[in-house]
């Protein structure tokens, strides 16, 4: 391979190869064509090349000294250049290091950290220093490259500097403007930037002495003055009076990292003359806008200066209250808002108004003001936006809290460092240690960041450690009220704060304000005006007031503190606040029910994204309505939320939720009522789900009894009974009840009209056909029910209907053709967001893949097969694959993880009582065994699987392999008594005995 070529032309001529000058050369001539076809990258006629360094001479001397050189080049490079009778071009291939290729790249690009890389690159004009003689189109061309490139060195240097102007980084300004000034000392533009850059880091004197030099320079060599714009900035500089007016701070800022760069760079933003800190009394905005301000002391010629208003009363008193805080004097004899205008309209300043919110009047005077004031930047606190042209709001929240789902430390959150510096400010001795640790964190998060309640919390801790704060917290928000006299009577507690938002509202947005307390997560518009009866204009006032929130998508929220304020508010009126929550009920138990076909049609993706973006008002609506007892209310809603909390795997929340709800009206109505019956089915549903089978088969048999009366008012519920109960006996290996009991659910399923059911129906029988190897029978009933789904458009369900397929596949040993069904399943899974469907997918695949002796990637599928399950809890699936993984395992010859993976596999499987998962185990725990030459136990347990009833096809077949396989090393006596001895064997007891020998197999940190 060649060795990698270094060029170098910005700044001379250097070539290098493996860190050695490359040579030598015949004459200047030869690296001068290496440069010209290194830089051109395109191949050139020998004549060309003759023209452009030997022109002046005859075309027969020219070639030979044209030949010279590439000889030259061949024996010094020759695998870097492509040269053959007629053309000669640069090898692009060839390893090389191009600077000028490498700068153009750069340069040209947005981010700037690629240009700081060219700007590193350009050690100087191209081909500096190089002389050619007589090659006049050489130099020409050269001249060219000189010219262009050192126009893009000043566009990439012009950048830097204004780039890092913006950003208050004046040191690396100077140098970017210096740069520009070696390059083009007649560059007005690089004498301001320099100008500034001096005047905001401090230096002034070396500011004003920079407009000299510009000046003495544009008149010696142009015999001009500098510019209007260059001479008003050096007025500027030159009457600037550089103040700092803002509050002492008594403790240090801690957290708001991305809203003080986002801050900086709106200040930095021409266009940025307006910025708005908007949010709730409590979070920070003023805490914000000081540390804000702080950071860009230097920014601004003429300084910072933070104006308090929050005890103006009117608008006239806010011109006179600026005035105070720059140190003016104003004259009195115009209106006072005009001679401001007029005094700060050349000034570069920033100037914050704090707390706008309770004086709307003056919002049209600040917008006047940015217009009028080109170079002052107003940034403002309020409650409200200000709804004016050209505002840039910047909305707060809280400070970020610890939720344990990271690796920081609990002192890096913004919110416990507030309340470790204000704890310590009351007790100076308090300290974060592991007794306190969890409580400090819990603290944080009920108050949800907000520094306020953060710092009214930590007041406490004299009188109550951090346990019992975090509890009064939760039981009472009015509980941090304060008694500290030095701080305003608005931040005098949570309550003062909110109450104070609340006289600012009409009797309207009061209604509405209260009613909204009843959401959960917030909620989209059409719900808001539904449940408060209120009208849009109200609900973008409370939004202008930073009692509520929309996002990017118009979705409206609400502070919790503030939500927990609004709902006392209503609960001060008990008919308001009933009312509120009846509508809430209602809205949100018909919303799923409105979208129960769906989820089993061809919008069913979209449908449960909407259930699942509404799943805190729908868990709240389900709540109250039982704790109320409105138990009629939750029917229509029960079959579209079992399908919602089904295809989500939270299994274990569905079976509380229909279990509290069954407990009720089992209170309320006795054992035999028909919601009775439902609610009993559904929790038995989700506990077959989590595999816990024995919780699961009383209460089917439960709801049978209730609904046999009931018939056919109840038979899709029956039939989903029936459907329940068939799942479960396949997967204990009871395949023929399995089979039995899907043709009653298939049956009723078609008496109730339930088209999508049928398909499923039909898909179980199939499994169940498949699973005792009538291939055929199963083929035909996938077949029916597949098209039925195809043309209902239930995604989900053709998913299904291909895996199993697939498995199908497996039992008959067709590896190859599980693939693509699983892989179309596996998509489709993905897509719709349906985990369970993913495990199982994930896990026939792996086998496929086993069994086709591609072992990685087998190993891979089925690792993420089984790390899902664990997530999901469901361990019917996680046990097949972990023994599957043991066959991967043993088939590389890595028999310790092979056995811990069977092991756990077959404990897990006995366990939770399935004979098919059991039964797989012990044949990957039998090809084991025949791998470590334990042929007689192996055939004997194979045997066992091999004649047990419950034994699917797959296991079946795997079994008699081995068997076969046996054959070859035990004699026929030895071999015929194994076999007697595993089908005389019960299965419970094989499954100890291997589970006993696995274990000495296991590795010892196992």
């Amino acid at each position: 391979m060649a060795s990698e070529l270094h060029i170098q032309l910005l700044g001379g001529l250097f070539i290098t190869q493996n860190g050695a000058p490359l040579g030598p050369f015949l004459s200047q001539k030869v690296p001068a064509l290496l440069a010209y076809l290194a830089v051109t990258r395109r191949p050139h006629t020998r004549e060309a090349l003759a023209g452009l360094l030997w022109g002046d001479l005859p075309d027969a001397d020219a070639k030979n000294n044209l030949r010279q050189a590439l000889s030259n080049l061949r024996k010094v490079a020759e695998p870097h250049f492509s040269i053959d009778r007629d053309t000669v071009e640069f090898n692009r291939a060839a390893p090389h290091f191009l600077d000028v290729a490498a700068f153009e790249q750069k340069a040209c690009a947005e981010r700037i950290e690629e240009l700081q890389a060219a700007a590193a690159l350009y050690a100087g004009d191209f081909l500096a220093g190089l002389a050619v003689r007589d090659a006049p189109e050489f130099e020409e061309w050269a001249l060219a490259q000189k010219a262009r490139l050192r126009e893009l060195a000043l566009h990439v240097w012009q950048t830097l500097a204004q780039h890092h102007l913006a950003r208050g980084a004046y040191r690396a300004a100077i140098e970017a403007a210096n740069h520009l000034l070696e390059l083009d000392s007649w560059r007005e533009e690089a004498h301001r930037q320099l100008m500034l850059a001096l005047a905001r880091s401090g230096q002034r004197s070396a500011a004003l002495a920079q407009y000299e030099v510009c000046r003495r320079k544009l008149q010696k060599e142009l015999g001009v003055e500098p510019s209007a714009e260059t001479q008003a900035l050096y007025q500027r500089i030159r009457a600037a009076n550089h103040r700092v007016h803002l509050p002492p701070t008594t403790t240090p800022f801690v957290g708001r990292a991305e809203e003080l760069a986002h801050i900086a760079h709106l200040l930095a933003d021409p266009t940025g003359r307006l910025i708005t800190l908007c949010g709730p009394g409590g979070c920070g905005k003023t805490r914000l806008a000081i540390e804000a301000a702080a950071q860009a002391v230097n920014v601004f010629l003429h300084g910072v200066c933070f104006v308090p208003l929050a005890a103006a009363g009117s608008l006239d008193v806010v011109p006179s209250a600026i005035a105070e805080a720059l140190g003016l004097s104003l004259g009195g004899k115009v209106d006072s808002r005009d001679e401001l205008v007029t005094y700060l309209h050349d000034k570069d300043l920033l100037l914050v108004l704090d707390n706008l919110e309770h004086l709307p009047e003056a919002a049209e005077w600040v917008g006047r003001l940015a217009q009028a004031c080109p170079e002052v930047r107003l940034l403002i606190t309020s409650r409200e936006r200000l709804n004016l042209h050209g505002e840039r709001l910047i909305e707060l929240n809280g400070l970020d809290v610890p939720m344990g789902t990271d690796d920081r430390a609990i002192t890096e959150y913004g919110a416990t460092q507030l309340f470790l510096n204000s704890a310590h400010s009351t007790v100076s001795n308090f300290a974060l240690n592991a007794e306190n640790e969890a409580a400090v964190a819990r603290i944080c998060r009920l108050v949800n960041g907000l520094p306020l309640a953060i710092e009214l919390a930590a007041t406490w801790v004299r009188q109550l450690n951090c346990y019992e704060i975090a509890n009064e917290i939760e039981r009472n928000l009015s509980f941090l009220a304060t008694t500290q006299k030095n701080v305003p009577a608005r931040h005098q507690s949570l309550q003062a704060a909110f109450e104070h938002s609340w006289a600012l509202l009409t009797d309207d947005e009061r209604g509405a304000f209260a009613q909204l307390a009843v959401f959960r997560g917030g909620c989209e518009r059409e719900a808001a005006l539904a449940v408060t009866h209120s009208q849009l204009p109200v609900l973008a006032a409370l939004c202008d007031k930073s009692l509520l929130q929309r996002d990017r998508i118009g979705r409206y929220s609400m502070h919790e503190l503030l939500r927990q304020f609004a709902e006392g508010k209503l609960r001060g009126d008990t008919s308001a606040f009933t009312t509120a929550q009846m509508r809430h009920c209602e809205y949100y138990l018909g919303f799923v029910e409105a979208r129960e076909d769906a989820q089993n049609e061809a919008r069913q993706n979209e449908a449960r994204r909407e259930i699942a973006t509404e799943i805190d008002n729908i868990r709240a609506a389900w709540g109250w309505a039982v704790a109320q007892s409105r138990m009629a209310l939750l029917e229509p809603t029960m079959e579209g939320l079992r399908l919602f909390l089904e295809h989500m795997g939270w299994y274990t929340e569905a079976v509380a939720l229909f279990g509290a709800a069954a407990e009720v009206e089992r209170a309320l109505t006795g054992d035999t009522s028909p919601l009775y019956g439902r609610l009993l089915l559904r929790q038995a549903w989700f506990y077959h789900r989590l595999d816990n089978f024995e919780a699961a088969r009383p209460l089917l048999q439960h709801s049978l009894t209730i609904f046999r009366d009931l018939q056919p008012t109840m038979a899709a519920e029956a039939a989903l009974c029936w459907q329940c109960l068939a799942n479960m006996a396949r997967a204990v290996g009871n395949f023929a009840e399995a089979i039995e009991h899907a043709r009653q659910s298939l049956a009723l399923y078609r008496v109730a009209g339930k088209p999508h059911a049928i398909a499923a129906s039909l898909n179980s029988l199939a499994v169940g056909h498949a699973e005792r190897g009538e291939f055929e029978e199963a083929q035909r009933l996938h077949a029916e029910g597949l098209a039925l789904q195809r043309q209902l458009g239930d995604r989900r369900g053709v998913a299904t209907t291909l895996v199993n397929l697939g498995f199908a596949a497996l039992g008959q040993g067709q590896y190859a053709e599980v693939k693509p069904l699983v892989q179309e399943a596996l998509a489709i899974f993905r897509e719709i967001g349906y985990p369970m469907g993913e495990a199982v997918a994930l896990n026939n695949w792996g086998v496929a893949c086993h069994m086709l002796g591609e072992y990685a990637e087998a190993r891979a599928l089925l690792q993420e097969c089984l790390t899902l399950c664990r997530e999901l809890g469901h361990r019917h699936i996680a046990a097949h694959s972990l023994a599957s993984l043991g066959g991967v395992a043993g088939a590389l010859g890595e028999y310790h993880e092979a056995w811990k993976n069977t092991h756990e596999g077959l404990h897990m499987a006995r366990e939770i009582g399935s004979v098919s998962a059991t039964l797989f185990g012990l044949v990957s725990a039998a090809i084991l065994l025949a791998k470590q030459d334990e042929h007689e136990r192996a055939a004997e347990v194979s045997a066992l699987v091999f004649h047990h009833p419950a034994a699917n096809r797959e296991t079946k077949g795997r079994a008699a392999q081995l068997l076969a396989e046996l054959d070859a090393h035990l004699p026929a006596p030895t071999m015929a008594a194994a076999r007697e001895r595993g089908r005389a064997r019960q299965l419970e007891e094989v499954a100890t005995d291997m589970l006993k020998f696995s274990a000495t197999q296991l590795p010892r940190q196992y």
